[in-house]
């Protein structure tokens, strides 16, 4: 039997801020092309806004729930989860409780979880983090054994739900929040040379500094580099630490932070600078949304990888090795042809419409 009904639990819905949110509200639209109906069921309500902003009613988890609870139709449920999203302890109780009475309500109510994150593990954590780690894995397993199927990120996910007991586990792709208007439009751009991009939180942003410092300071030094542009949140001190060690060993004019700025503000930087340099390691490039934002808008990546990797393809990604041996690459069509590379698999296979495909046949597909 394939049910005609969804609910998304996630922690909230847009306009809040919340990367979980995004992501389920964006898979939300995607899969509602295969539903009749799709409710959004929150711990927490976002702010009020037009009737029109969300294209779905959002409501409470609990209210949603407690009426699929009593409802005769059969509903498939999508649980969007993090271990501090739903109870800061890392056991939410009224939440386990509800899907336990909707998988008993209705034998066709299928529940489908999907682990954005996992416990820690780690063997030296204070002990109230300790003992809220322990909850958190707790609840998962919990939750885990009460789901038809559930899916993660990244293959260390996998293998801690593995030690758990759990097979068949779903790899769901990441999408981007910050999409070009058109799918052509990075490839069509006009990018202004010399000026790169960075963006994300600034502690994330001067972590990338600092690993490639000595790669920026040869790119200015040989004029490739001109320019450093930031976004993200610029009020704490690790921004002010960004800006110092920019002045300091290149320049105090090359470092433009411009803050938080809109999706499609971000886009326009994103389709005008001449690269983007990341500071991820190739593992956390599958499950980094960032990452998939400049993809989508074919912008020359810079970042280290290995050539082993597939997932995206090695080939796809500007070493700053091959930058400094050729900084031409940067703009020539042997790096168009690279970033065009990358550009293809986004939409192939990180676009929403692919996201919703992926994540409707696991659902369906026994």
């Amino acid at each position: 039997m394939v049910n005609k009904k969804l609910i998304v639990i996630a922690k909230s819905a847009p306009p809040a801020f919340c990367g979980m949110s995004d992501y389920s509200y964006q898979v939300a639209k995607s899969l509602s092309r295969f539903y009749e109906s799709v409710e959004i069921a929150v711990a927490e309500l976002p702010p009020l806004v037009p009737e029109s902003t969300n294209q779905f009613p959002v409501k409470l988890f609990s209210e949603v729930l407690n009426k699929v609870i009593k409802s005769a139709d059969a509903y498939d449920v999508l649980l969007n989860y993090t271990p501090a999203s739903y109870a800061r302890s890392g056991w939410p109780i009224k939440l386990i409780s509800l899907l336990n009475k909707v998988k008993k309500a209705n034998v066709n109510n299928k529940l489908f979880v999907h682990f954005h994150e996992s416990w820690n593990g780690g063997a030296n954590l204070k002990l109230h983090h300790a003992i809220r780690d322990k909850f958190t894995k707790s609840s998962m397993h919990r939750i885990g054994k009460m789901a038809d199927k559930i899916a993660v990120f990244t293959e260390g996910q996998k293998e801690k739900f593995e030690t758990l007991g759990f097979k068949n586990i779903h790899f769901a792709p990441i999408g981007s929040s910050i999409s070009p208007l058109t799918e052509d439009a990075g490839l069509q751009s006009i990018r202004k040379e010399g000026y790169w991009i960075v963006f994300g939180l600034a502690h994330t942003r001067l972590w990338t500094f600092e690993a490639h410092l000595q790669f920026l300071k040869k790119m200015y030094a040989d004029g490739t580099l001109r320019h450093l542009i930031t976004v993200g949140p610029v009020d704490d001190s690790n921004a002010i630490k960004e800006a110092e060690l920019i002045a300091n060993n290149l320049d105090k004019e090359v470092l433009m932070q411009l803050g938080p700025l809109p999706p499609e503000e971000v886009s326009g930087q994103l389709l005008n600078a001449q690269a983007a340099l990341i500071g991820q390691n190739f593992g956390n490039l599958q499950k980094s949304s960032s990452f998939a934002a400049l993809a989508a808008h074919a912008i020359p990546v810079i970042c280290e990888v290995p050539e082993t990797m597939s997932i995206p393809p090695a080939n796809t990604i500007f070493l700053p090795s091959d930058v400094i041996s050729n900084a031409a690459v940067l703009s020539n069509k042997e790096g168009y042809q690279k970033r065009k590379l990358l550009h293809e698999w986004f939409w192939a296979t990180r676009s929403w419409d692919a996201i919703g495909e992926n994540m409707h046949n696991w659902m369906v597909n026994e």
